[in-house]
């Protein structure tokens, strides 16, 4: 039963608003899908360290299918890096079964954001700390401008995976990144979703989600209409609200006050709650360089690499970042 339903896994590279996609589900369809919190990427099964990761991973994955909940999954990390974990670790562990379970049979999600936008984003949450490849980063790339950031080697780099030439910078890994699970996710018939349509046009993209979505699973019950999660900025201000009334949970968002909020103030308690849980799950605001604007030569410079990086890896010249 636990390796029958299939699993959503939303594959994006770093900083490219997989939250953002994931939180809309969620908040929008809580009773048909599953988020494990905080946010967990299937990366961090890759990367060494105690049982703890794996032991919550299976514990959460196990309740979503025994509620008959969708589980919904991140990816940042490569394909690659997914199969060489699954052929290379022993196949008697059970995360190793479920990341197998999901190649083979998830319905997969692949976000796709400008590589000018996402590489800054990256690098202001690297420089903050949240590199993926090395500890420390915070004071690793303490010095390093973004000039060369697109320079460095590929810093979400997992064990289990040989070093290639698109580890050798970062924008080639945003490239080669695109292109490959591009390529996979149309070969499984998923969805390719790009960030600036979700952003920008909000209601009909996430529309055209659940429409794939619809597609895909057996549901009675669908959402009609679609409420837009919090950004990481406004999420500060929710999670505020969320800490300062945790105490009152039970009363606020009991029935009696929902038909009080409602009459008097108009407030929807039901959509403040999930609002609230989102921000909790929302995506990590950069401390650093975060007021930090390239300049366009800089721009320029990076999807020229990214450009010539994609051709050299797909064969084909990308027409959708100009």
């Amino acid at each position: 039963m636990l390796l029958e339903k299939k699993p959503i896994i939303v594959v994006s590279h770093p900083r490219s608003g997989s939250h953002f996609l994931i939180n809309s589900l969620r908040q929008n369809a809580d009773y048909l899908f599953s988020v494990q919190k905080p946010f967990f990427a299937l990366d961090s099964l890759l990367v060494p360290g105690d049982k703890t990761n794996s032991e919550k991973f299976i514990k959460w994955y196990k309740e979503a299918i025994s509620l008959k909940k969708t589980p919904v999954i991140e990816a940042k990390c490569l394909l690659e890096d997914l199969e060489q974990f699954v052929n290379k670790m022993s196949k008697d562990r059970l995360d190793v079964q479920i990341i197998n379970h999901i190649l083979k049979e998830g319905i997969f999600i692949n976000l796709i954001r400008d590589p000018r936008e996402c590489l800054l984003s990256w690098y202001k949450l690297s420089k903050s700390g949240g590199a993926m490849a090395f500890g420390a980063s915070k004071i690793r790339l303490a010095n390093l401008s973004y000039k060369d950031f697109h320079e460095l080697p590929n810093i979400h780099k997992l064990t289990y995976k040989d070093f290639s030439d698109y580890d050798t910078s970062t924008v080639k890994y945003c490239a080669y990144h695109h292109y490959s699970w591009e390529k996979h996710v149309s070969s499984k018939k998923g969805l390719i979703v790009y960030y600036k349509d979700l952003n920008k046009n909000f209601n009909e993209t996430i529309t055209y989600v659940f429409s794939f979505l619809k597609k895909n699973f057996n549901h009675s019950h669908w959402p009609e209409k679609f409420v837009r999660p919090p950004d990481a900025y406004k999420s500060r201000y929710y999670r505020k609200i969320g800490k300062l009334i945790k105490k009152f949970e039970g009363f606020i968002y009991s029935k009696f006050s929902e038909k009080i909020l409602k009459n008097l103030f108009r407030m929807d308690v039901n959509n403040l709650r999930k609002a609230i849980d989102s921000a909790f799950l929302s995506s990590q605001v950069p401390l650093v360089d975060k007021d930090y604007k390239p300049d366009q030569k800089t721009n320029d410079r990076i999807l020229k690499n990214y450009n010539e990086a994609y051709k050299k890896y797909s064969g084909n010249i990308q027409k959708k970042f100009n």
